[in-house]
């Protein structure tokens, strides 16, 4: 991109490294913190309304269009327990 950015002398295209980006960053906004935890102003709820994390348990076959329909994908000993599992 910085170098794509350089050829058409797009502004903001001088950075070289990502430390410098970063450094920017920091110059801009102050320091970042690089926790895992959110700490957002609301609680998210479960979309059942209960308490905890929720637990979506999609089969991994399927996932998107073209896997659902992939039929060897369908075959398989994980599909073939995900739909059993679905029907019960």
């Amino acid at each position: 991109m910085r170098v794509l950015g350089n050829l058409v002398e797009a502004p903001g295209f001088e950075y070289v490294t990502s430390e410098e980006i970063r450094d920017e960053f920091v110059a801009q906004l102050g320091e970042v913190r690089t926790s895992n935890e959110y700490e957002g102003t609301s609680k998210i709820a479960k979309p059942n309304g209960g308490a905890g994390a929720a637990e979506i348990d999609v089969p991994l076959y399927s996932v998107d269009a073209l896997v659902r329909r992939a039929r060897a994908l369908q075959l398989t000993e994980e599909a073939q327990r995900a739909a059993a599992e679905g029907d019960a």
